[in-house]
């Protein structure tokens, strides 16, 4: 017998339209009305999991935080890095980490990249992970004419000096983002984010403040943005530290273990138990 039962939803909504997804959501919807708190990592989680029938009692929000001490950047990789990729050392990157499936929506990107590509010739694109649709997207990016000026970085595991090759970092995915911890640890290493305004994005990014929310599937906004930062760099900096601000004060590490610690003996309590 298990005396306290708890769940997690990391996603802010899911329109996966297959099968063996909805059969799987199906058993996990009921399986959840068993669990005693179910935990989402950002409140369109808990709206996604309210729109599926789970009492809004029972659901508590608690973000994502991250680990400072894990994200710090080694200059003479990043070099390295830049070097390897045909990235000038001081040269432009606008860059984005996320893995190759439809939900991230790298299309809009890659069309994003081209009307900047247009308006300041000398940008470079960097594209950190992997997945099922490499071929597709690589194929994107040649039929877009930009092969000499995309890096395909692939899957990483230190990313840290990766994301630090970023001048701008950008997640063009659709509303099934949570709290997306590329944006926080984009954010702690002072990188003003892009991001489209759907799913929990609105939650970590500061819209003209921290980073620029644009809508989803808009590769016009999504330049635009970009371009605002790539002209105005005083303006980018300024964003970029107050984002690293942001996860200072609000997405740390220590802030989500202590949440944890005190739902965990809420819980306990409630129950009864110890």
């Amino acid at each position: 017998h298990t005396a306290v039962k708890i769940t997690t939803e990391r996603g802010g909504f899911r329109s996966v339209s297959k099968l063996g997804f909805q059969l799987y959501q199906k058993a996990e919807d009921f399986l959840t009305h068993f669990a005693d708190l179910i935990v989402a990592n950002s409140e369109a989680g808990k709206r996604y999991l309210i729109s599926r029938g789970i009492n809004p009692a029972r659901i508590k929000v608690i973000y994502n935080g991250i680990n400072l001490e894990r994200l710090i950047p080694d200059q003479a990789m990043i070099n390295e890095i830049r070097h390897n990729f045909g990235l000038s050392i001081n040269g432009t990157v606008v860059g984005m980490t996320a893995s190759f499936s439809p939900d991230k929506d790298h299309a809009t990107f890659i069309q994003g990249a081209k009307i900047i590509h247009q308006a300041m010739p000398q940008t470079k694109f960097a594209l950190l992970g992997d997945g099922p649709l490499r071929a597709n997207i690589e194929n994107l990016v040649r039929q877009s004419g930009l092969e000499q000026s995309f890096a395909f970085f692939g899957n990483q595991k230190d990313i840290a000096s990766y994301l630090a090759c970023y001048d701008i970092s950008c997640l063009c995915a659709d509303s099934s983002e949570g709290c997306s911890n590329v944006i926080l640890e984009s954010m702690a290493l002072e990188k003003p984010v892009v991001a489209t305004n759907g799913g929990g994005n609105s939650e970590i990014v500061e819209h003209a403040n921290t980073g620029f929310l644009v809508p989803m599937q808009d590769p016009e906004a999504l330049a635009d943005a970009v371009l605002t930062c790539l002209r105005q760099p005083d303006r980018a900096r300024k964003m970029g530290q107050r984002a690293r601000e942001t996860i200072l004060t609000r997405f740390s590490l220590d802030r989500m273990v202590s949440d944890y610690e005190q739902l965990y003996e809420q819980t306990i309590r409630l129950k009864g138990i110890g």
